[in-house]
């Protein structure tokens, strides 16, 4: 049954506009996003950028030109996560989401490192070696011709992994934060749906310890593919940067999906949650938690004992978030004092207001 409004004003009826405010923006992040003519003009935007008709001799093939391909990449990755999301293929929307980032990672990369496009044909030759080998295994070819074969694609090298292309495309570029996406999205996914491991093989077994044919989504179909949109947007902005063509649009867009998007840790806390929180506390669950920063912005936290602001902090994190951590006691506290102790060094790192010159009391 749904929820209606009439159950939902005694929730709402207990929040300020701030709170308000807070609980939309998380449902932004829940709702799909209609901006299929928009998405149309960035697909159309982007597409021009590619400007190669084909592909270049390998002298002559530089950052641009894997930018280019990268992006078209990408741009292929979006349309097939969104065919997937369609026909509520979980699993394939989250993988073309997290391929779609990693396209874009790489063309930024080889775009803005002297070396990257050097460091891929290196790669390149690398994997090709092992793409044959199986031959050599089976006695069909010998390993002479193997290496003979892939000398002509170069010296087999490695390339930076994806950490380090994020890095670099961090320092040259800070805004795009490359490893904070790096490490919200692609580390997850990687994790959740590529890998074979503990977690994604617990995606099998609910909450009630029994095992499921269909895995756990932990993430959200709209998440993945505002990665995907994103990606796009990220990729193309850069280019068209250096190609001295207008980004704004592709910048706007590439932020307005990702800001939007849920990460899979956020999905899975929240699954925890969901266990442990009824609508009807929704309000006092936020109540607890502004008490709480209230407290923490305030001159009685500057003058009470540190021993004090802690027992007040973490009173006001174990009402709020103690039910949610379902972990057993050690753990729990250990979490809870964690953050307890966080809140209090920032405490001390603020100065003191214009009004009051005291210092917090040890």
């Amino acid at each position: 049954m749904g929820v209606t409004l009439a159950q939902l004003s005694p929730t709402l009826a207990g929040m300020n506009v701030e709170d308000t405010a807070s609980l939309f923006n998380v449902l932004r992040g829940l709702l799909p996003s209609a901006d299929m003519l928009r998405r149309g003009r960035i697909r159309a935007g982007a597409r021009k950028l590619i400007t190669l008709a084909t592909w270049p001799d390998d002298a002559d093939t530089d950052g641009s030109h894997v930018a280019q391909l990268a992006l078209l990449r990408v741009l292929h990755l979006q349309r097939e996560a969104r065919k997937a999301a369609r026909a509520g293929l979980n699993e394939a929307t989250a993988v073309s989401a997290r391929l779609a980032l990693e396209a874009a990672l790489q063309g930024l990369y080889c775009l803005y490192e002297p070396n990257g496009v050097s460091r891929l044909k290196a790669a390149n030759a690398k994997s090709a070696g092992a793409l044959f080998k199986y031959l050599v295994d089976d006695g069909t070819v010998p390993q002479e011709l193997i290496d003979l074969t892939v000398s002509t694609l170069g010296t087999p090298g490695r390339s930076a992994d994806l950490f380090q292309m994020a890095e670099y495309i961090d320092k040259v570029r800070p805004d795009t934060k490359a490893v904070s996406l790096y490490r919200r999205y692609y580390v997850p996914t990687s994790t959740f749906f590529v890998h074979t491991n503990a977690a994604s093989l617990l995606r099998h077994v609910d909450a009630h310890e029994h095992l499921t044919a269909r895995p756990a989504f932990v993430w959200t179909r709209n998440s993945a593919l505002r990665i995907a949109d994103g990606s796009v947007g990220l990729l193309a902005a850069e280019l068209a940067r250096h190609s001295a063509a207008p980004a704004e649009q592709f910048e706007a867009y590439a932020q307005s999906h990702i800001a939007r998007a849920f990460t899979p840790m956020a999905v899975v806390l929240a699954r925890g949650l969901r266990e442990y929180l009824r609508l009807r506390s929704v309000s006092m669950l936020v109540r607890s938690v502004r008490r709480t920063r209230a407290y923490v912005q305030s001159e009685e936290a500057l003058r009470d004992t540190r021993d004090v602001r802690k027992a007040r902090v973490r009173d006001g994190l174990e009402s709020s978030m103690g039910g949610w951590l379902n972990h057993a006691g050690d753990v729990r506290d250990q979490v809870l004092d964690t953050f307890s102790e966080q809140v209090l060094e920032a405490l001390d790192r603020r100065p003191p207001g214009p009004k009051s010159r005291m210092q917090p009391q040890e």
